[in-house]
């Protein structure tokens, strides 16, 4: 769902021209693994409008809920080189 979301939003920005259709798509979607990501990156990458929001969620670093140290979030891997 997150690397569909987030090719979806990338061709979504491009020009009405260069949008990338549903068979572009989905080879980048295949592609792309998300291993890593945690409960709070995915909610908000999934929560942004832009992929400039999205690269925001991996920012961030949260706090954890159990202790009082911060958790530095994992990546996201982007998609392989056309």
């Amino acid at each position: 769902m997150l690397a569909q979301r987030m090719v979806q939003l990338a061709s979504n920005e491009r020009p009405a021209d260069q949008q990338m259709s549903p068979a572009e798509q989905d080879p980048i979607i295949n592609a792309t693994t998300c291993d890593g990501v945690t409960r709070e990156i995915y909610d908000c990458a999934m929560a942004a409008t832009a992929t400039a929001q999205m690269a925001e969620c991996d920012q961030r670093t949260f706090s954890s809920s159990t202790s009082n140290s911060s958790v530095a979030p994992g990546g996201i891997t982007p998609p392989a080189p056309r």
